[in-house]
């Protein structure tokens, strides 16, 4: 896959960002080749799927528009992709200069509200503020239309997936908010994606309203993910990354197995497709900072041992 996208590269010139740009178009073709062979019936979840790269772009753009020194990635390679599965133009959205010109560019797309509604509301909007309106927009758009477009016994398996993830996520970003900002739970409780899985939103408030982080850990300790132990991987705030690589790597690798004509045969190898990427790319970034092979493996490797199916 790597080969001919990286056969006109030059090593000693190529930027960080232009090698990750390059990695992910590598995940685009992939997933034209799936969705050209797909069936009729795995057409739908692929274009609710497709939400995940549409997020992607626009992150790419937005950080364009804040960042002047990122102006010379060229995301053109991109619009051949986008033009079969999406109404974004992506040449354009990542032409424009301020975040006003970047919300009128979205005009007759689903994004084109949200962006407006934000910049209303927040003149002074950061980065950071239009960044995760729009991941909270990805994942409650893809939590609302599945119930849609999916058959029954995809719509659980889907719920499973996504639902485990947020819950994951949202346990990291209360325990980054305390440790490393100190934020209280009133400012840590809008950070939070307003989806609930295995957790309901009077523990995730709780959690996010603990006085310190062993009461933070003690709550944990009686969550569902704890009360369900995975072998080898602690339930514990300082593995909280590893935790959710592993269980999510563990729960893709379970469902997949045990329904193997379902999507989740199609969501398991785009999540390691996901993965393989963000592995290729954290390789690349330590061997930039001249990083021991021993150091760069600790931030890659998931024990394989332990992503038996359960």
């Amino acid at each position: 896959d790597y080969t001919l996208i990286f056969s006109q590269v030059d090593e000693h010139t190529i930027h960080r960002r232009q090698i990750e740009i390059l990695l992910h178009l590598s995940e685009y073709k992939n997933f034209t080749r799936l969705y050209r062979f797909a069936k009729e019936a795995q057409k739908p979840f692929l274009n609710l799927y497709f939400s995940n790269y549409e997020t992607r772009i626009l992150k790419y753009c937005i950080r364009k528009v804040f960042d002047p020194k990122l102006s010379h990635l060229d995301l053109s390679i991109f619009q051949v992709f986008f033009e079969h599965h999406s109404h974004l133009n992506v040449i354009t959205l990542s032409d424009a200069k301020n975040m006003d010109e970047f919300t009128d560019y979205l005009k007759g797309t689903e994004y084109y509200s949200l962006f407006f509604a934000l910049k209303k509301e927040h003149p002074n909007a950061t980065l950071h503020d239009y960044i995760s309106a729009l991941d909270t927009h990805h994942f409650q758009y893809i939590w609302q239309k599945k119930d849609h477009v999916l058959a029954k016994s995809d719509q659980d398996l889907l719920k499973n997936l996504l639902g485990s993830q947020l819950d994951l996520l949202n346990i990291q970003a209360i325990y980054r908010s305390k440790k490393y900002y100190h934020l209280e739970g009133k400012e840590i409780i809008p950070l939070l994606m307003p989806i609930y899985f295995h957790f309901k939103p009077q523990q995730l408030e709780n959690m996010a309203y603990a006085d310190s982080l062993p009461k933070l850990q003690d709550l944990l300790n009686r969550s569902y993910y704890a009360k369900h132990p995975m072998k080898n991987a602690t339930f514990s705030l300082n593995q909280l990354e590893h935790y959710y690589d592993q269980y999510l790597t563990t729960l893709y690798a379970t469902i997949s197995h045990k329904n193997p004509y379902s999507l989740a045969t199609l969501a398991s190898y785009l999540y390691k497709k996901e993965e393989e990427v963000r592995k290729v790319t954290t390789i690349i970034e330590g061997i930039r900072y001249g990083l021991p092979s021993k150091e760069i493996l600790k931030y890659i490797m998931i024990n394989t041992k332990n992503q038996e199916v359960i």
